[in-house]
């Protein structure tokens, strides 16, 4: 079963670590007071996140 595979909890977790930085940054860049800089900003904390 997949979940009794050990890796599995660490495969979700490491999902989890990328997801959430997009997820807060789509909610922050959906605000009406959003700039540019707050698009690039986000974009760059997405990327040292991924990377």
């Amino acid at each position: 079963m997949i979940l009794n595979r050990g890796s599995f909890y660490d495969d979700l977790h490491f999902i989890t670590s990328i997801l959430r930085p997009i997820k807060e940054s789509i909610i922050q860049l959906e605000s009406r007071d959003s700039t540019l800089a707050d698009c690039f900003v986000h974009l760059i904390k997405l990327a040292a996140t991924i990377y």
